[in-house]
């Protein structure tokens, strides 16, 4: 397995034309997972839409490409300062690329681990029980990976 990471540049919430266009690249029949995290304009006030512009646009691509359920997307607003609508998307293929200077064996690189908790109850919101739930959901990511707790740094 490899993992691929793009940087992709948006001219706004509704933009994913870079990312569309890399995506349209790689073969996606080997794709087993893919995750989007990305940042868009927005102002934060209850009736800005950008980030439900960004998610509609990105579950419509998803669709398109049949890989809405590899797919997922973490998505926020404020791009104030020298920020810029900006995404990164990671995709874990199934096949690894061949590098023949690269001992993939003993070479330290980049791994995915993905895990989601249950929908979390309002009354949990701001608790203890909060904190275990999302402990517990990095605890499951690190095994999906196929990691060590000391392995991970991120």
């Amino acid at each position: 397995m490899s993992a691929e990471v793009f940087s992709f540049d948006m001219t706004g919430a509704g933009d994913v034309s870079m990312l569309d266009q890399w995506l349209g690249s790689l073969d996606l029949a080997g794709l087993r997972r893919l995750i989007v995290f990305a940042k868009t304009e927005g102002h934060h006030a209850p009736n800005d839409f950008s980030r439900d512009l960004l998610k509609l646009k990105l579950d419509s691509l998803f669709a398109s490409l049949n890989i809405a359920d590899r797919a997922v997307s973490m998505l926020a607003i404020g791009s104030e300062g020298v920020g810029s609508p900006k995404g990164f998307a990671f995709a874990e293929m199934s096949a690894t690329r061949s590098d023949p200077s690269a001992n993939l064996d003993q070479a330290a690189r980049l791994a995915l681990g993905f895990a989601r908790s249950e929908t979390v109850p309002i009354p949990e919101l701001g608790s203890l029980a909060l904190v275990d739930r999302v402990a517990q959901a990095a605890t499951d990511a690190i095994h999906d990976a196929k990691l060590e707790p000391a392995q991970v740094r991120l």
